[in-house]
This record gives C-alpha cells, structure tokens and sequence, in this order.
C-alpha cells in the first residue's frame, strides 16, 4: 500500500469520527436542556468516571489506552461546553 493510499484510509477515517462527534455533541446538546430543565449540575464525575471506565475495557490495544483515555477525556470536557 502507498503512502497515499494510507492517507486516504486516514481521511476517510477522520470523515467518520467527525461525523461522530456532531452526533455526540448534539445528543450532549439535549442532554443539557434537560438537566437544565430538570435542575442538574452539568458536571457528573461518576458518569464521567464510568465513561472513562467502559472505553477502557472496549480499548483491544492496551497500550493505546493512556491516549485513548486522554481523547475521550477532552470529548466529554467539549461536550460539557456545549451542554
């Protein structure tokens, strides 16, 4: 495979996380409006703690797991902004 061929896997791939997150985001979005609505704190340290815990066991590659963890870390802390 070329190097060209490579960065065409990574596009398409960056293509499909990107689609991702807006999903993501905008399910935090309405996340939001209810705990607005429902008098919640925005941040949930539990829920964040379970997050980080699940992506942990779903990670095949261990030793991408420090990194993985650090990404979705700064996800969660964008869709808080955005909550």
């Amino acid at each position: 495979m070329t190097l060209d061929q490579k960065r065409q896997q990574i596009d398409q791939i960056d293509q499909q996380i990107v689609e991702l997150l807006e999903q993501r985001f905008q399910i935090g979005k309405s996340i939001g409006e209810y705990k607005k609505i429902h008098h919640l704190p925005i941040l949930n340290t539990n829920r964040e703690y379970q997050v980080l815990e699940r992506i942990n066991k779903i990670v095949r590659n261990k030793r991408n797991s420090k990194q993985i963890q650090r990404i979705f870390r700064t996800i969660m802390n964008q869709t808080k902004t955005i909550e």
